[in-house]
């Protein structure tokens, strides 16, 4: 992949990146979350210096990866609960099908017991 550098800021300060060209939108609206983020924490907490700022930033962002991750987890458990349901609604519907098939062979086999006595 191509990279490119970019500048970001994030509390008054600029950071020189190096990112994917593909990343490069992703990168600014992340930055751009941090420093609205660090702002507001800022204002609540105007005693606090830049690191405690951002290091509640941080938590704060931590925390809500922490959250998706686990949704998506109990997504991927609810989506391999209905596989495993699908799955066995699918093998019990071919053991009906399997024994409805042995009982029409069954059937067409003393069908054709009798047929051949009559000749």
């Amino acid at each position: 992949m191509e990279r490119t550098s970019i500048t970001v800021s994030i509390m008054g300060r600029s950071y020189d990146l190096q990112v994917d060209t593909s990343d490069v939108e992703i990168v600014k609206d992340a930055a751009l979350q941090l420093n609205n983020e660090a702002q507001v924490f800022a204002k609540k907490f105007y005693r606090k210096d830049q690191q405690d700022v951002l290091a509640m930033v941080a938590i704060k962002q931590a925390l809500s990866l922490t959250q998706l991750q686990q949704q998506v987890k109990n997504l991927q458990n609810q989506i391999q609960e209905k596989a495993d349901s699908t799955q066995n609604v699918l093998e019990e519907r071919d053991r009906n099908l399997e024994k409805q098939l042995k009982g029409i062979v069954s059937t067409l086999s003393a069908a054709t017991k009798d047929s051949d006595c009559d000749i």
